[in-house]
C-alpha cells in the first residue's frame, strides 16, 4: 500500500513500513502509484522518481536517467515487457534500461498523463488532461469530443471482458468505446467526476467517484456503496485493484481501507473492495448470509 509516509506491506496480520529513513534507496516517501510486475518485482511511482524493488533491493530512476518528470502519475506493464510511466510532462517507455519520452509532439493530446492501459488486444491507451490517445506504432491517435468522448480531462481507463474500453472523466462521467466511437454513460451515476475504474474478472466495472463513494456497474445497472454498507468515509476513491484471489480493492479514501463483498453469484461468491484511510486503520467487510459484516484491523 502506498501512503504519503512510505510504502506499507500487509502480511494478513500487521503492516511493515518502508520509508526513506530506513530505506534510502526509495525515491520518496510520497507513494503515488504501485505496479506488481509479472517477474515478481514491484514498481513504485513516487513524487520524486520511479523506484524498482527487486530481490530486496531498491533501484531508482529520475530525470537524470531520462524520465520526463520525477512525479509519477501512472504505471502500466506492456506485453513486450516495456514499462509505461506517466508523468505531468509526458509518457515514458522504459525498456532494457533505456527511456523514451512521448509528448504532445508525438500525438498525445496533452503532456499531463493521468492513466495508462494496455487492453486485451494489446493496444495501449493513454488518458491525459486533454483527452485520450491510442498508440499506433510510434505515434498516437487522439480521441476528443468529436469522437464522442466527453470534454475535459480523462482520469481513468478500464477494459472489460467483452472487449469494451471504458473511460472515466473529471466532468463528463463515463464513456464506452464501441465501433470506433465513444458513447456517454450517465444512468445511475451520482456524480460526473470519476476518479478511478476497475474491471474485475467477473465483468463488473467498479467506479470510484469524487465525493460519492464507490459504484459497481453490472448488467446495465449501477449499485452504490457508502457509509450505509460500512464505508468509513466517501470523499474520494482514486485507485482500485483486484488481487490474485479475486479480491477487488480501492485506495485513497479520506477515512479508511474498505472491503466490499459483492452479492453472491455463481461466478462471484467472495469479491471485496478495499479502501485505505488517513487514520491508520483497515476496514474489511465480509459477505455473510444476512448481508454485510464489517471488521476493522489496525
Amino acid at each position: 500500500m502506498g501512503t504519503e509516509l512510505g510504502l506499507a506491506r500487509f502480511d494478513g496480520v500487521r503492516f511493515t513500513v518502508f520509508d526513506r529513513r530506513h530505506n534510502p534507496g526509495l525515491a520518496a516517501n510520497y507513494i503515488q502509484r504501485l505496479l506488481a510486475s509479472r517477474d515478481g518485482s514491484l514498481w513504485i511511482g513516487t513524487s520524486n522518481g520511479l523506484t524498482h524493488f527487486l530481490k530486496g533491493a531498491f533501484r531508482t530512476y529520475t530525470t537524470r536517467d531520462g524520465l520526463s518528470n520525477d512525479g509519477v502519475s501512472a504505471l502500466c506493464e506492456g506485453r513486450d515487457g516495456s514499462l509505461w510511466v506517466g508523468t505531468g510532462q509526458g509518457l515514458n517507455r522504459l525498456r532494457n534500461g533505456k527511456v523514451r519520452v512521448f509528448q504532445a509532439a508525438d500525438g498525445l493530446p496533452d503532456d499531463s498523463v493521468k492513466a495508462v492501459l494496455e487492453d486485451r488486444a494489446g493496444v495501449l491507451w493513454v488518458a491525459t488532461e486533454g483527452g485520450l490517445a491510442r498508440l499506433d506504432g510510434d505515434r498516437f491517435t487522439a480521441y476528443t469530443s468529436r469522437d464522442g468522448l466527453p470534454g475535459g480531462p480523462v482520469t481513468a481507463l478500464a477494459a472489460t471482458p467483452d472487449g469494451a474500453l471504458w473511460a472515466g472523466t473529471s466532468h463528463g462521467g463515463l464513456a464506452r468505446l464501441e465501433k470506433g466511437r465513444f458513447s456517454g454513460w450517465s444512468q445511475g451515476l451520482p456524480s460526473q467526476e470519476i476518479q478511478s475504474l476497475l474491471s474485475d474478472r467477473d465483468g463488473n466495472l467498479w467506479i470510484g467517484f469524487e465525493g460519492h463513494g464507490i459504484g459497481r456497474l453490472r448488467q446495465g445497472r449501477v449499485a452504490l456503496y457508502s457509509t450505509r454498507e460500512g464505508l468509513p468515509g466517501f470523499n474520494c476513491t482514486n485507485a482500485l485493484f483486484e488481487d490474485r484471489d479475486g479480491t477487488s480493492g480501492s485506495a485513497c479514501s479520506m477515512r479508511g481501507w474498505w472491503s466490499c463483498g459483492m452479492p453472491p453469484s455463481p461466478a462471484s461468491a467472495n469479491r471485496k473492495v478495499w479502501r485505505p484511510t488517513w487514520c491508520g486503520a483497515a476496514w474489511r467487510t465480509r459477505m455473510a448470509a444476512s448481508g454485510w459484516a464489517p471488521t476493522m484491523a489496525t
